[in-house]
């Protein structure tokens, strides 16, 4: 997923041009050539350390999200709709706290109470047919949280998939700057490097702060 911040360490500079200063002129040779440790400024620099947690908290609160949801698959559409928008209130009264945990555990009983109708034999007629509607009510529930499931997780790849992209660019216009400021012709990966060429790793790490 989008979350791997290190992955980006061998391709960061895939497909784009090296950072260079202005060109020289035709036959000049004296090439200042500079090299950035990617996988480096990934894991130490305060921009990529604020982009990881940031992502992980989003990951962390529709995690969070959906878990709420699992527990509560014995509630009405209407009464989940009621229980998702009193729990988004940002200062909830006493009442509100109240039907809060009334609702909640409107749902936990009716999951206890139709696990212990799957153990009656026989059952009556009447809790046949309470269990068939507790059945269909969570069969229901849990078809829709399975689709909420998957729209969580594209959200979640393409929000971190925004912050990648954004990390991504602020280095490369930090390496351009590192570049024309210590008079580099070229940039590249510290794993293009055979031989030579200075590590600015450090100057691009302080800059993306």
């Amino acid at each position: 997923p989008a979350l791997g911040m290190m992955v980006l360490a061998g391709a960061i500079f895939a497909g784009r041009p090296a950072v260079t200063a202005p060109a020289r002129g035709v036959g000049d040779t004296d090439i200042s050539l500079g090299y950035v440790d990617v996988q480096k400024v990934l894991q130490d620099s305060p921009a990529a350390v604020n982009a990881r947690k940031e992502a992980e908290g989003l990951k962390s609160q529709l995690q969070d999200r959906l878990a709420q949801a699992g527990d509560l698959l014995y509630l009405t559409e209407a009464e989940q709709q009621e229980l998702t928008s009193l729990q988004l209130k940002a200062q909830p009264t006493d009442k509100e706290k109240a039907r809060i945990g009334e609702l909640e555990k409107k749902s936990h009983d009716a999951e206890q109470e139709m696990r212990a109708l799957q153990q009656k034999n026989p059952p009556t007629d009447a809790e046949k047919s309470r269990l068939a509607d507790l059945m269909n009510l969570q069969r229901q529930n849990a078809a829709s949280l399975q689709v909420a499931q998957q729209k969580a997780q594209e959200e979640l790849d393409k929000r971190a998939g925004d912050l990648m992209d954004g990390l991504q660019n602020r280095i490369l216009k930090v390496v351009e700057q590192v570049a024309t400021d210590e008079k580099l012709s070229m940039v590249v990966d510290k794993q293009a490097r055979l031989y030579g060429g200075r590590d600015i790793t450090e100057l691009v790490v302080a800059k993306l702060k």
